[in-house]
């Protein structure tokens, strides 16, 4: 009897070819589980659908445009006219100003009459249009004769030639007394020596610094006129701050008391040389005016925000919560949606500001819960280990 209990409670003894058996049983198990195992632990992140899925889920893209969310700043600036939307009318002969038909401050049109003046000068140039004329017409007269008798054969073709010649510069003259007339304002049928200035832009005037009854000399300035739209604004920038600045990023005008509608644009240029006294370098904006409470060379502050690399702005209904993670839908290809977890920067306006999603990316900005729910079930559930295996 004790040696029966004892033989029941030993260890039974495997032979070899058991063993054999037990281990190619064992790793059969764990080839058979271990696909179940992958395939679980990596689900799917990529949705196809078919045009018809697309429209019934009402899945709709926007594209990820870059943010301009960056470090902003705030520097001293003066508005300033772009040197191309002004023009300097002087006057183009000595003379006396008679009128002044516009002031500082007056709107003007293209072709407008702004001043009159008389001058001397401008009756000599009458003066000789005239006689330009007079010779041209005696030439011709003599050009016309001069065919008529080479026809009749009683001169010579090199005289008819020589009238030819004499014709055309006679003209060529007429045309450059002409010329220099109009060019000083003043017409040939016009009252003697007077000249009339008119403005070669639509704009306003900016400066006007002579008088009626003033005598100026030939090229003195008259009028400055310039186009307010748009402005230029220039910002004096710290060295040190200046090399992250780059073309494109946006201006704000800030700390306008009683401004109706925000001033802002992008920057156009960066100085390459800094300024020895202050140590800062020049960076200029254009700007849209929005009304008339900004002046030229009034001095402003002006907010630089410089955009961060990698950012994107996007809908901040577009960003679905998984599992703690930020995450959006992007569509890869027609009908395929991949989702891509993000990085929230900031959020402000019903926008966020993420990293992690590619400029120029068709990000899902309506039906994203249904094709987060698809892609869920569409992952494999985990199988139960069989019972055998679980016991050994």
């Amino acid at each position: 009897m004790f040696a029966l209990r004892r033989h029941t409670f030993m260890k039974p003894t495997l032979t070899p070819t058991t063993a054999l058996l037990c281990s190619a049983v064992f790793l059969t198990a764990m080839l058979m589980a271990g696909p179940l195992q992958a395939a679980t632990a990596v689900p799917s992140s990529t949705l196809t659908l078919t045009p018809r899925q697309v429209e019934a889920l009402g899945v709709r893209t926007q594209v990820a445009a870059v943010s301009s969310a960056g470090a902003a700043s705030r520097y001293p600036a003066v508005l300033l006219v772009p040197s191309s939307q002004q023009r300097v009318l002087a006057a183009p002969l000595p003379g006396l100003i008679e009128s002044l038909r516009v002031s500082v401050g007056d709107s003007v049109r293209a072709g407008q009459v702004l001043a009159v003046l008389r001058s001397a000068q401008a009756q000599e140039l009458q003066h000789d249009v005239h006689v330009a004329r007079s010779h041209a017409a005696l030439a011709a007269a003599a050009l016309a004769r001069d065919e008529k008798l080479f026809q009749e054969g009683l001169i010579a073709a090199s005289r008819l030639e020589s009238t030819r010649a004499q014709a055309g510069l006679a003209d060529e003259h007429q045309e450059e007394r002409q010329l220099a007339l109009s060019q000083a304002g003043g017409a040939a049928q016009g009252a003697a020596g007077v000249l009339t200035l008119k403005a070669p832009i639509s704009g306003v005037v900016l400066e006007r610094p002579v008088v009626v009854g003033q005598r100026v000399e030939e090229a003195a300035a008259l009028f400055r006129l310039a186009k307010l739209q748009p402005l230029w604004v220039e910002l004096q920038v710290p060295v040190a701050e200046a090399t992250s600045v780059r073309a494109g990023d946006v201006v704000r005008l800030v700390g306008r008391q009683g401004a109706e509608q925000t001033a802002q644009g992008k920057v156009i240029a960066v100085g390459h040389a800094v300024d020895a006294a202050s140590q800062s370098v020049l960076v200029r904006a254009e700007i849209a005016v929005p009304g008339n409470d900004l002046r030229v060379g009034q001095a402003v502050e002006a907010q630089l925000e410089r955009a961060a690399a990698g950012l994107v702005q996007l809908p901040a209904a577009a960003l679905l919560e998984d599992a703690g993670v930020s995450t959006v839908f992007v569509m890869s290809a027609v009908g395929q949606y991949r989702s891509l977890p993000v990085q929230v920067q900031g959020a402000a306006g019903g926008l966020a500001t993420v990293r992690g999603v590619p400029v120029g990316s068709h990000v899902v900005v309506q039906g994203m819960a249904s094709l987060k729910s698809m892609r869920a079930a569409s992952t494999p559930t985990p199988a139960l280990a069989p019972a055998s295996a679980a016991a050994q």
